[in-house]
């Protein structure tokens, strides 16, 4: 019988530790395959704050609704203070992404998130691990606090690393054909140096089904979970103590996707208010846009919607 246990350890150890060195070799050995993707955004984002000043700056972070909506370029020349957006999609995890911005608060600091409800231990690792490739520091920063979520996720990792390598190869050797992607997400969307989202879009996104127009959204109180509102009075507590401020705002949103009176949407904000040690420093109707100002989404703006939308967010600040 102890044979037997002990063959299992050594079965199960040496497993492990070749999947490791896979791992391993997937992810920081081997050629990037993810390096045309979406998700190489946030890197750039990541590593323009770690190049970032000492001086005061603006973080905004949040999902892809604040990546499409937060021109940074613009709002760091009206505010006259340097300004980095962190988070290019919700899917990655809110959690995550405060993580990150942790790493880079200082003193003097103003950071904003446009507030969208989020879920207690909220990472996306199928798309966190996009970020990954060549990014020891990243993956290791991470792998420090989450060992556990590491030891789940990595073995499918390896996995998702070799289909897309070897699926890309196929289709250009075999099929002859190139990987063809929407140009909106891909990591040429963003400015490598600063991480802003800089894809041009003059107006509606021909592409957008008519349908995605017709989506509703409604803003309710019982579907906000008490960890989000803990998770964002600790980052609140977390600015404060390191001489930085935290403010809520609300995302932009198609005006013609809400479904709330004026009554609800009062009683929403005021849940906020009366929840959140941040303050608010915004409406929800102050946020909700036409149909001119919408790209390709219920809560993704065009150009004109994200010039209205950063203009907005600096005089609600300023304020503030």
């Amino acid at each position: 019988m102890k044979t037997l246990i002990a063959k299992t350890i050594c079965l199960t150890l040496l497993v492990t530790t070749v999947l490791l060195a896979a791992f391993f070799c997937a992810y920081f050995v081997m050629p990037p395959t993810f390096n045309n993707s979406y998700q190489k955004g946030f890197n750039y984002q990541y590593h323009a704050l770690e190049r970032a000043k000492k001086q005061p700056k603006i973080i905004v972070f949040g999902g892809s609704y604040m990546n499409f909506s937060v021109d940074t370029d613009l709002l760091s020349r009206i505010s006259n203070r340097p300004t980095y957006a962190l988070g290019i999609h919700s899917g990655m995890g809110m959690s995550y992404i405060i993580e990150c911005a942790k790493n880079f608060i200082r003193k003097g600091d103003i950071i904003i998130y446009p507030f969208d409800k989020f879920d207690e231990n909220d990472y996306g690792t199928d798309l966190i691990y996009l970020c990954f490739e060549k990014e020891w520091k990243m993956f290791k920063e991470f792998a420090e606090k989450h060992p556990f979520v590491i030891a789940k996720t990595f073995a499918p990792a390896i996995y998702i690393k070799l289909y897309n390598m070897f699926h890309s190869a196929f289709k250009k050797t075999i099929l002859h054909k190139e990987n063809i992607e929407d140009p909106t997400y891909r990591a040429s969307a963003f400015d490598k140096r600063t991480g802003n989202f800089i894809f041009t879009r003059p107006s509606t996104d021909p592409s957008m089904p008519l349908s995605e127009l017709d989506k509703k959204y409604t803003y309710s109180v019982s579907d906000i979970p008490p960890s989000c509102i803990n998770t964002l009075n600790d980052l609140y507590n977390f600015c404060k103590n390191n001489g930085a401020n935290l403010y809520i705002t609300f995302a932009p949103i198609y005006n013609g996707s809400v479904t709330n009176s004026e009554e609800e949407k009062t009683a929403y904000e005021s849940f906020l208010k009366n929840n959140l040690d941040a303050p608010i420093i915004s409406t929800l109707s102050k946020n909700e846009f036409p149909k001119d100002c919408i790209y390709n989404g219920i809560r993704h703006m065009n150009d004109k919607g994200a010039e209205l939308y950063t203009k907005q967010l600096y005089m609600d600040l300023i304020k503030q």
